[in-house]
C-alpha cells in the first residue's frame, strides 16, 4: 500500500479578502480529477479558510506518499464534488539569516522564520462576512470529515472536544487583495471605529496615498512536526489574535517616528490584519516616494555593505537600527532595544519585501 507522508493538516489563520460571486449549485461546480483550481483575485470577496497543509519533516521534505499540494488538491476536489467552489493557495515562508547586534553592540546572526511553506484550501464566494449562506456553509465544513484526509500518514491538530480535522475553519478574506482593494469594497463602520482616535492613525494622513511597508496578520499559524510533538504545540501558539497584530503595528510606527529620521509612519487596522504605512503622497508619481522605497524595499542579491551605506546616507545615525538580511532576498528589518512598557525589551521587525501604495481611506 502506498503510504501518505507524515503530512500535518491544520486550519491556518490567513488574511483574505475577495470580490463578488454567490454560492452556486453542485451541478454547476466543475470538479475534474487532476485539474488544479487555484485562488484568483476575482474569487470572493469573503471566503472560508478550510485548512492548511505542510510536511511534518522539519526540513519541509516529503520522503514518501503525497505532498501537501496533492493532499490540498484532493480536498479541493472532494469539496467541489459536494457543490462547494474551492481553491488552493500557496504561501511561501521567509527563512533568512539576519546580521544584527545585541544590547552590548556585539554582532550576531539570527535566524528569522516568519512561517512555514504551506498550501491552503479556501472555499466559497460570498459578498460579506454576514452572508447567511457563508455562515451555514462554515458550520457544515466544521463538522465535515473528508475521505481525502482519512488516510495513513495524515494527522491534524485536534480541538479539545475532538470535533474533527476541519473544526478550526473560519471566514476570512482573499489573501490576494491589498488593504486598499479591501477598503474600496465597502464602507465598514467597524473600520471607522477601530481606526478613529488612535495615535498615528492613517486617518490623520492628509495625502491621497501612503506606502505600506509592513503587514501584521491577525492570525498566523505555523506548525512543525506531527500533532503529538512538543514543537507542534509550541508553534500552534504564534500570533493568534488581532490585538497582538495591532499592537505590533502601532509599536513599529512609534519606533519609526522616534528615530529622528523624518519618517512619518501611520497605522491602519482592518478585520484581519494591521499595516504600517509611511509618507503622504499626492500621486503614485510623487518624487518623495523614491526615498522611502530606497529605505524599505528589499534588494534581492544586493551587496549588504553598499545597502548599509545607502541607508546611512538617507537616515544618518538612525540607520544603526536598520539592517539587511544575509539571505538572497535582501529583505530589510528594524531593531529597537528600548521597546515595551518598561523600555527594556528588544524588538525586531521585517519590512514587507515589496512596499506598495494604498489609498488613504475616508471616514465618510
Amino acid at each position: 500500500m502506498h503510504r501518505a507522508p507524515a503530512c500535518t493538516l491544520l486550519v491556518l489563520c490567513l488574511s483574505v479578502v475577495l470580490t463578488s460571486a454567490s454560492q452556486t449549485t453542485a451541478a454547476s461546480i466543475e470538479a475534474v480529477p487532476g485539474k488544479e483550481y487555484r485562488l484568483h483575485k476575482q474569487n470572493g470577496p469573503w471566503q472560508i479558510m478550510v485548512a492548511s497543509f505542510r510536511p511534518a519533516n522539519p526540513d519541509g521534505t516529503v520522503t514518501e506518499g503525497k505532498s501537501p499540494e496533492e493532499l490540498a488538491q484532493d480536498l479541493v476536489l472532494e469539496l467541489r464534488q459536494k457543490g462547494l467552489p474551492s481553491y488552493t493557495y500557496s504561501q511561501k515562508a521567509i527563512n533568512e539569516r539576519i546580521e544584527t547586534k545585541d544590547k552590548l553592540g556585539r554582532e550576531e546572526t539570527r535566524k528569522f522564520l516568519t512561517t512555514y511553506d504551506q498550501v491552503c484550501v479556501i472555499a466559497g464566494n460570498y459578498n460579506s462576512v454576514d452572508d447567511p449562506t457563508a455562515k451555514q456553509t462554515l458550520e457544515w465544513i466544521k463538522k465535515f470529515r473528508p475521505k481525502s484526509l482519512q488516510q495513513e500518514g495524515v494527522s491534524w491538530l485536534e480541538t479539545q472536544r475532538k470535533k474533527g480535522p476541519l473544526s478550526r475553519a473560519f471566514l476570512t478574506v482573499n489573501p490576494l487583495l491589498t488593504p486598499e482593494e479591501i477598503a474600496a469594497r465597502k464602507h465598514d463602520p467597524l473600520l471607522v471605529k477601530i481606526n478613529s482616535g488612535g495615535k498615528y492613525s492613517l486617518y490623520e494622513n492628509e495625502g491621497k496615498y501612503s506606502l505600506v511597508i509592513a503587514t501584521f496578520s491577525g492570525k498566523t499559524l505555523a506548525h512543525l512536526g506531527d500533532s503529538n510533538s512538543p514543537d507542534a504545540l509550541e508553534a500552534f501558539q504564534v500570533s493568534d489574535n488581532l490585538n497582538e497584530a495591532s499592537h505590533n503595528a502601532w509599536e513599529m510606527a512609534v519606533a519609526l517616528r522616534e528615530l529622528n529620521a523624518n519618517i512619518d509612519a501611520y497605522v491602519w487596522h482592518d478585520r484581519y490584519q494591521s499595516v504600517v504605512t509611511v509618507g503622504s503622497f499626492d500621486s503614485a508619481d510623487d518624487p518623495r516616494l523614491r526615498r522611502y522605497l530606497a529605505v524599505f524595499q528589499a534588494q534581492p542579491g544586493g551587496d549588504i555593505d553598499q545597502m548599509a551605506n545607502t541607508l546611512r546616507g538617507l537616515l544618518g545615525d538612525a540607520s544603526n537600527h536598520f539592517g539587511v538580511s544575509a539571505g538572497n532576498s535582501g529583505v530589510k528589518f528594524l531593531t529597537i532595544d528600548n521597546a515595551g512598557s518598561h523600555g527594556n525589551e528588544h524588538r525586531m521587525w521585517l519590512f514587507d519585501p515589496e512596499p506598495y501604495l494604498m489609498k488613504v481611506p475616508e471616514r465618510r
